[in-house]
């Protein structure tokens, strides 16, 4: 995993894949071979450029702190194990606050612990803490929970706390854009504190209409740099939304074949909407279902939907229509929901005396943590470096030349 300690050219230029000096050296630019310690100076510039195609300055900080205190090995390179264990810590502080989000949603300690259980154990999350590039995602969901959390509070209303929950939104676009995180929002504070409904509007409404501003000039600037590709009509944005939208939900349950990159579909369009279609239906009818029984247990789909959507948009708009990243804050709706209809589901079973139907979906919960545990482990070790990584991608996209590329690219750049 190499770490990005030299920043893009302020021209927007692509950024280097190796750690070089370039002719004109800025007052930002370090050489890891000097082992040159970071300044305020270089902390003062990351705050305003654009690295790359994006501005996230507080994920470049970060990545700075955990330069400075890395130390170096025996051939001269960073430690990588600052990085790695900043990943770690922030996303066990993330599982927390999922834990302690849900309990409010659900109004129960049980569906929230498994909540939290189930969103720190998951392999969707996987290439997020492994990969020391995820910390992008690990820092937008650590603001975004802080601010859902103060807000669904009893005392979220009250100034100190609205001031700390937008500072809150603010960092979290400051590390990445999620356009419909106050959505989402509203509709939590809306379920916790229905008494609230003025002051949530009113909360919410700002921090969207930041997130919209923020998210134009993410646009601007991806587009600017050409990472964003015009989709081939209007076939091809269904299709990549479609495939998109398949591959994260026919590997929540089953993640047998996460991939670091899922390329566009070749032929067999109309079977692929057809099964994602199929899929949306069966979970959005579950959601329709656990609504007239329990609005609390379908909750967790729609937070899903709303926080993918923009994940899904502008998957559809590249090549590399999915990525398991995306999954890493929304995949908190599904399992919210899971986990309500098991509590619930445990809690009927136990008072009808229906023990062994209770002993069975124990068992079968216990399974299925151990089961995501064990594959989370066995995902991990395709994220340990390049190589690996893009060993997984050939192997999950075995027609498409780019994965091939990529891959020699991987071995040049290991030597």
């Amino acid at each position: 995993n190499s770490i990005p300690v030299k920043l893009a050219p302020k021209n927007n230029l692509p950024r280097p894949s190796v750690c070089v000096r370039s002719p004109k050296m800025g007052p930002a630019d370090t050489d890891v071979r000097t082992g040159t310690p970071p300044t305020t100076e270089n902390a003062l510039e990351l705050l305003t450029i654009v690295h790359g195609d994006l501005y996230q300055p507080l994920p470049m900080l970060s990545f700075q702190a955990n330069y400075a205190m890395s130390g170096r090995q025996s051939n001269g390179e960073p430690n990588p194990s600052p990085f790695h264990w900043t990943n770690v810590t922030l996303h066990a502080a993330n599982a927390i606050m999922v834990f302690l989000l849900a309990c409010r949603l659900a109004a129960c300690r049980r569906i929230g612990l498994l909540t939290g259980l189930f969103f720190a154990v998951h392999p969707f999350a996987i290439e997020t803490v492994a990969w020391i590039g995820g910390r992008m995602m690990l820092l937008m969901s650590f603001f975004a929970l802080t601010c859902w959390l103060i807000r669904t509070g009893p005392r979220g209303a009250r100034p100190t706390n609205v001031v700390l929950a937008a500072i809150a939104w603010l960092c979290s676009l400051a590390s990445k854009v999620l356009p419909t995180g106050p959505i989402a929002g509203a509709i939590m504070e809306g379920t916790c504190q229905p008494e609230r409904r003025r002051s949530t509007l009113r909360f919410h409404g700002l921090c969207l209409a930041l997130a919209v501003a923020a998210g134009a000039f993410a646009l601007h600037t991806t587009r600017a740099y050409g990472v964003l590709e015009d989709a081939s009509g209007g076939g091809g944005f269904i299709l990549g939304i479609a495939t998109a939208l398949s591959y994260y939900l026919e590997n929540y349950i089953w993640p047998m074949r996460l991939s670091p990159w899922i390329s566009d579909p070749v032929g067999q369009s109309t079977l692929i909407i057809l099964i994602a279609a199929v899929e949306a239906m069966a979970v959005f009818s579950l959601a329709s279902f656990a609504w007239r029984r329990d609005i609390k247990v379908a909750i967790g789909i729609v937070i899903f939907a709303v926080l993918l959507a923009p994940f899904l948009i502008s998957s559809a708009a590249r090549s590399t229509v999915a990525a398991d990243r995306y999954m890493y804050l929304p995949i908190m709706g599904l399992h919210l929901t899971l986990a309500s209809a098991i509590i619930r589901s445990w809690d009927a079973f136990y008072t009808s005396r229906r023990r062994i139907a209770w002993g069975l979906l124990t068992l079968c919960t216990g399974i299925l943590i151990g089961f995501w545990h064990f594959e989370a482990v066995a995902t991990a070790q395709v994220w340990r470096d390049t190589v690996s990584r893009d060993r997984r991608s050939v192997e999950m996209n075995p027609d498409d030349i780019r994965a091939y590329m990529q891959l020699a690219g991987a071995y040049t750049f290991a030597g």
